[in-house]
Order: C-alpha cells, then structure tokens, then sequence
C-alpha cells in the first residue's frame, strides 16, 4: 500500500472498514501473485524459520511447500557439495546493510528425482517502517536450461574455435614440425585440454619417441613412459593404441590396474584421464596423438569424436605435403561440421548471433522472434537497430568491450527496442571468437528477462521508501551487537551528535557515553539479554566537541540469522533537562528565602489543605536548612529531578513542588502587646499541630 497511514481520529468507521477490505484484498493478491509465480519464493523469519513458500519450490526441488516449512535446514541439505561452502557463507552474511541491494548467489541443488538443478537465488533483509528487521525474503529461480545452454554455447565455442585453428594451421602449414606443435597448441588453449603429445615411431616398434608437444614441461614430455617395460608389465597407454592399431584408446588415470610406470607419471603431471590415436599417412602408420586431460569429464563423447575428426584430418594434411590434397578435404570437413553448429545454434532456446564490428553477421530464429525483425532485416546491418537510444548503443558498446579486451568475455544488462516499439530487458553474453583479434567478430546471446528486471524494480522502490522513512527520522536509530558495536546508524547522528554514520558504524557505542552514566546502559544491555523490558534510559553522550549531551534510549532485541542484535532509538533531551534544571535552582532559591524569613511560616498541599512544616525559631529554621542543602547534595540534579526518582512518583513534593498557601501569623511587629504576640505565637503552635 502507498502512502502514509492516517491517524485514527482522522478516519471514519466507513473509512476504516473500506481500509481493512483493501488491506485484506491486497494481500489475498499479493499471495496469490506469489503462489502462481514460476519462481520459488520464500520468507524466512528472523528466528531462522520459514513463514512462507511458494508452491513453485515443487517443480524446481521435488520437494513441497511444507516439507521446508517445517524443516528449515531441508535446504542446506539439498546443496551440490562443490557449492555448499559458497552457500553457507551467504547464508551467514549480514543482509541489513544500508544499500538495500539484494545478494546474489547461482548454485546446484539435488532434485527428488536424483538429478541437479541449476538455480539462482537472490535475498534481502525485510523490515517494518521502523527498521524492525522482519526477516530474510529470497528468490530461487531454475536456470539450469539457461546453465545448459550457456555450456553448450562454450562448449561449441571451443569446439568451433579449436576447428578454426586446427584448420587454419592446416592451410598455413608450409613445414610439418611447426604444424603439428599449432596442433597441440590449439587443442590445449582451445580444446581444454592439460597437455597434447604428438609421437612418432615405425609400425613394430616398442618404442615412441616425443615429436611435438604443448601443455607440459619438457622434462614431464622426457619422462613420459612411451616404452615396454618388458616381462609381463602390461603396456602403457599409448603402445597399446600403437600395437593394436586402435582407432582410440580412453583411459581413465584413476584406474590403477593400468601400467605402472604410466600411473606414476599420470598422478606427478596431474593428468586424471587421456585418450590416444594413431596418426596414418599415406596409408601407414606415422605416430601417435595423445590428449591428456584434467578429468573424464573434460572427454565427452562429441570431444572424442572432434578429437577423432582431427586425427583424420592431420592424417590427410600430412598425406597433402605429398600429395598437394589438402584444401579439399578442409573445406568438405568444415562445411559437414559447420552444418552440424549451425542446426545446433538455431535450436538452442535463446537468441545468439555473431557480430562483426558491431554488425549483424549471423542470427538465429530465436533472435528474430525475440527482437521482431526479419532475418533478412538484422544480417548486414548495424546493432544500433535494436537498442532504444544512440545512449545506450553506446553504453553497451563501451561496457561489453571493455570487458572483452580484459576477459574475452562480457555480460550486460540492456534493453531492446523491439519492431513493434515494445522495449524488453535482455541478459547480453557475449564472446570473442578470438579474444586477440576483435575484428574476427564476436558470438553473443541474448536472454529475455524483462519480467525479473520488473520485479526487481517493485524491489527496490520498496526498499527506497523504507530506508527514506530511516534517513529522515528526528530520533537516532541504531543497530548494535550484543557487545556494543554499532553496526547501523541513521543520518540523524549528525544533528544530535556531530557524528557522520561513517564515524559511528564499526565503534563501540559505549566510548561515547559519559563514564558516570556507562553503568547505567550495561543494565539496559544486561537486562535486555536477561529476557526483561528496561523500559527507557536517561544517559549522557559526549558530541564530536566534548559537550555531553543528555539522551533517552529505548532498545528492543532482534533476532537476526547469523546472531543477535540489539534495536536502539535515541531521542535528544538535552533540553528537558535544562528546563528541570533551571526549575530546580528556582525552587532552591525560593526555600532558601523561605528558611531564612523571620517570621513562621506554614505550608499546605493544594488538595489536603494540611500544613507540612512550620518555621517556629530561627535555630530550628537554620537546622532544617542545613538538611535541605545536605540532602540536595547527596541526591543530585539527576536523581532530584528524574521521573524515576521514588518521591516524585509517590506524590510527595518538596517545598514548592506544588503551588501552596502560607498561612502564618506575624509577630514581633512593633507596636504589638505582648498579650498579641503570645496569641500569634499560639496560633503557630496550633497549626505545626
């Protein structure tokens, strides 16, 4: 609901029903947008429970609603281990900092059907319009479609891009040395792979011997056990592909049964799987190709058969230095796999294109249904054509590239125009075909995420209006641990203090308190640990010039996730306090004026009419003087003039606490008889009675 919420005088009973009913439908609304969101949505409670969960959380974990409502930690239960530990350490960081931006994390959960889930999940702190902290709202949404796709496209990436320079050295070659190292080289900063070893040797050799080779340091390539050991040790890897003739051999190092000697050296180069190829040429075997990779997983089955791809087509440009063959069987291989990156492209469930100089070069359907043009309309022209401004064209422009040179890789959040004028919010991801050469073009894709962008910005209106309420209070708000250490603190600091936020925040909040009233605020903090309500603490604070400054604090617990916190809002009374002050000193004064009158005087409450005390003699007048000042001194201005001091709460005043009536008779005036004296005298005695 907008707006502020009127005073309750203010309101009529038709107002207030009609109120009531909004409320109640704005929440039946609010709760059943949430229920039919496609994202898990939750709100986790400041003591670590969930208050709501969306019937989303069904389809993305397997798991229903209720089993996380009454399991809180069901979640940390679920989490990939390789992501548990970033997990937790978002769990446990504080989410109440001032910014109010959300925090962010991607991550794997296991799904009830034993499958992984890629999801991303973002969290803020929720508080009421007093800066109560109300708990942890989160959402988890699926992108493993998205993760899958992103793979894919990297893995295509490098597929294509260690094509393109295994082809391209190909063509260059002019001496067969330096085209097997670019071999190697390619297939080690492209493919993925640890190391490349290319070996050679004549069909019935028990040995190979090391001809080119990237990824490893010679004295590893000198040690590779490329030889029989003879007896009955079984072969190493590679002379079991050499001696059988295989077409591959796949081995997975953690495999002890294998070779020895090859296990040894498989664990010192940290080389955890590999795969070998005899080379032909002309019909005949020449060497052997050895991809040695991290683990098995870097050796799928489409790697193996681009590996397999390559081993043929080195064959065949080793048969072309004699046989002059060479630029055929090149464009053939690449037009077939080409064939295959384009089919794989145009299904892929996002928009993707390469642009060259910031010009269409290719697109795929998806991209012409998500911007509305034509592929006819986008190949050849500028990508301004999509953007909503010359603005924005060039912010995406000067971000994206920037990131490019430095990563070979860029992400932007834009927007995009579409033909019917409709703007949309796109994720943009692109990459370098060659991060060292832009010019070769760039392969980017482009995911629709309109409808998360406008959530997050009903986010963060939100969170505008509740940290403007903050910043704007007269009072002092502050946020502290249990030891004192301020951790928040609203930009009223200023005003009463003289102290910035930046000051104040990271400091104990007990250096700044005057030493005689530290005491004082430790009961408030003990007792608000013990379970109890202090209720509100008068306390002075010393200011940014040394000038004490009387507060009144009231603090409240908050129990955050990670620990507890302590909610204080300091109100400046130094005011107050300097107007019972001034009263206080009138008040002395005036007893002091009474005490030293010559004659007797009798003081009465208001209401009871009854006399308190009566001045009989100048010596019984300066005794009780004498225990006045006494007793001020003991008791102080504070105590004299505190709303908590006991005498004032039972009613009972000092001399001039209230408005009283002196009745006193005179005496000792001159010209009275000695008989009138008397009866004055009397008339004292009778009211001291």
């Amino acid at each position: 609901m907008k707006g502020s919420i009127p005073h309750t005088s203010e309101v009529s009973d038709s107002e207030a029903v009609n109120d009531a009913g909004t409320a109640r439908l704005d929440a039946s609304a609010l709760r059943l947008f949430a229920d039919h969101s496609p994202d898990w949505e939750y709100w986790l409670g400041p003591d670590g429970r969930y208050l709501y969960v969306s019937p989303a959380c069904l389809g993305i974990s397997g798991q229903p609603a209720e089993a996380f409502m009454h399991v809180p930690g069901l979640m940390d239960g679920i989490v990939h281990p390789d992501d548990l530990a970033g997990w937790m350490a978002h769990v446990n960081a504080p989410v109440d900092d001032e910014s109010g931006d959300s925090h962010e994390i991607e991550l794997r959960i296991r799904h009830t059907d034993g499958g992984w889930r890629w999801i991303e999940h973002a969290c803020h702190a929720v508080r009421d319009a007093h800066g109560r902290y109300l708990g942890r709202r989160g959402i988890n949404r699926d992108i493993s479609r998205r993760k899958q796709v992103e793979a894919d496209l990297a893995h295509l990436s490098a597929l294509h891009a260690t094509l393109r320079a295994v082809y391209q050295s190909i063509a260059r070659a002019e001496e067969e040395t330096d085209f097997l190292e670019n071999i190697c080289q390619a297939c080690v900063s492209l493919g993925g792979m640890v190391a490349c070893v290319v070996s050679i040797g004549e069909a019935g050799d028990t040995q190979l011997y090391p001809f080119a080779h990237s990824g490893l340091d010679t004295w590893l390539i000198d040690a590779m056990p490329l030889y029989a050991e003879g007896g009955n040790d079984p072969l190493p890897p590679p002379l079991q592909a050499w001696d059988e003739n295989k077409s591959a051999c796949e081995v997975d190092c953690g495999d002890f049964v294998m070779a020895d000697a090859w296990a040894k050296w498989a664990r010192k180069a940290r080389i955890g799987a590999c795969c070998h190829f005899p080379i032909q040429r002309d019909g005949k075997r020449f060497g052997l190709i050895s991809f040695l990779a991290e683990s098995r997983r870097s050796l799928p089955e489409d790697m193996l058969s681009l590996f397999s791809g390559l081993v043929v087509d080195i064959g065949h440009a080793l048969d072309m230095f004699s046989r002059r063959y060479l630029e055929e069987r090149i464009q053939y291989e690449l037009t077939q796999r080409s064939g295959h990156l384009r089919a794989l492209v145009d299904s892929a469930p996002v928009g993707i294109g390469i642009t060259v100089q910031r010009m269409f070069a290719e697109v795929n359907p998806q991209l012409c249904e998500l911007t509305g043009y034509l592929e006819a309309e986008l190949v050849g022209e500028s990508t301004r054509i999509v953007y909503e401004s010359d603005e924005e064209y060039e912010r995406v422009g000067t971000v994206k590239y920037a990131k490019i040179r430095a990563t070979g890789r860029g992400q932007i959040v834009t927007r995009f125009k579409r033909k019917d004028g409709r703007l949309v919010d796109i994720l943009l991801n692109s990459q370098a075909i060659d991060p060292g050469d832009l010019d070769k073009g760039v392969v980017f894709t482009a995911l629709d995420v309109t409808d998360a962008k406008g959530f997050e910005r009903a986010l963060r209106d939100t969170e505008a209006r509740y940290r403007m309420l903050a910043e704007n209070a007269n009072d002092v708000i502050s946020v502290h641990d249990i030891h004192g250490v301020c951790r928040f603190v609203t930009p009223s600091s200023i005003r009463v203090l003289g102290r910035s936020p930046e000051e104040i925040v990271g400091s104990n909040s007990f250096e700044r308190v005057h030493p005689d009233d530290r005491g004082c605020l430790m009961e408030m903090y003990g007792g608000l640990l013990a379970g109890d309500d202090p209720g509100p603490v008068e306390y002075r604070l010393m200011d940014a010039t040394g000038r004490a400054v009387w507060v009144e604090s009231t603090a409240s617990l908050v129990m955050g996730l990670a620990d507890t916190e302590i909610l204080v809002n300091t109100r400046d009374i130094t005011a107050r306090k300097q107007m019972e002050a001034e009263l206080h000193a009138r008040e002395s004064r005036y007893v002091e004026v009474v005490e030293n009158m010559s004659d007797g005087v009798a003081v009465y409450e208001p209401v009871a009419a009854v006399p308190r005390r009566v001045g009989r003699t100048r010596r019984s007048r300066n005794r009780r003087t004498q225990r006045a000042r006494r007793r001020n001194r003991s008791s102080g201005l504070c105590h004299e003039n505190s709303p908590t001091n006991p005498t004032r709460q039972r009613g009972a005043s000092p001399i001039i606490d209230q408005p009283a009536v002196a009745l006193s008779a005179i005496a000792g005036r001159k010209g009275n008889s000695p008989q009138r004296t008397r009866r004055a005298r009397s008339t004292n005695a009778i009211s001291s009675n």
